[in-house]
């Protein structure tokens, strides 16, 4: 604490002075303490709040995490069975062990798994414009009679007409 030169003449008035001083000081003193004592409650009960919004959270978490079905097994190598003695066929040679998509036999045997679609011819184009036109048209005639050749219902052919 600072002290200011004052101009006190008399005994009387520096004692009442010294008074005042004391007054202060110890107001000031009380002030603190009652600061000090509101700081650690206000600590204490925030502390419990914060306590009890975790335990909130946990639980929100607890049921977030019961309503998700449980992780996939085989996320990463979709050809691996996810249930137990699960065996996987493929749908276009008929054996075990792989699906349609990546069969080994499915880029030699285009024609034979799908009859109707067949292969894409690739020619070069003629120049004019009526020569293309006709060989466009003769080029899909004869896939499309490649392809009702090869179509049958009850053992009888049947007509795209």
């Amino acid at each position: 604490m600072a002290v200011k030169p004052f101009g006190d003449q008399t005994l009387a008035d520096a004692i009442g002075r010294a008074k005042g001083c004391e007054l202060t000081l110890r107001s000031g003193k009380t002030k603190l303490l009652n600061y000090a004592g509101q700081t650690t409650s206000e600590i204490t009960e925030l502390t419990k709040l914060v306590a009890a919004l975790t335990e909130q959270i946990t639980e929100i978490g607890k049921k977030v995490t019961g309503n998700r079905p449980p992780p996939r097994s085989d996320s990463r190598n979709p050809n691996v069975p996810s249930g137990p003695n699960r065996t996987i066929v493929c749908y276009t040679c008929g054996e075990a062990g792989h699906v349609s998509r990546r069969c080994p036999n499915n880029a030699t045997n285009t024609s034979v798994t799908n009859p109707v679609i067949a292969p894409v011819v690739t020619t070069t184009p003629p120049t004019s414009a009526t020569n293309d036109t006709q060989s466009l048209v003769q080029e899909l005639l004869k896939q499309l009679n490649s392809a009702s050749n090869t179509t049958t219902t009850n053992g009888q052919q049947s007509s795209l007409n």
